[in-house]
């Protein structure tokens, strides 16, 4: 398989269940999302209780993809 990069839009239930399990699968994924205090939260506690109560998530978190777009191989909408 090859490793991907790629960026899910969408911090809510759904996109974090995707990013969550493209990321267990071995590809590079950014998760993006709107509210800065989840996101925090995401980074820090590598939770989303909101929306995925009792979950890690073990990737990185961003508000902005506006510097790593031309990064990114797969951009999702969620």
């Amino acid at each position: 398989m090859i490793k991907q990069k790629i960026a899910v839009f969408g911090a809510g239930s759904w996109g974090s269940a995707l990013a969550i399990v493209l990321a267990d699968n071995g590809h590079d994924v950014r998760l993006v999302g709107r509210r800065a205090k989840q996101i925090d939260e995401i980074n820090v506690k590598h939770t989303n209780d909101a929306y995925l109560p009792g979950i890690t998530i073990l990737l990185a978190s961003k508000d902005s993809l506006k510097q790593k777009k031309r990064y990114m191989t797969w951009m999702l909408c969620c």
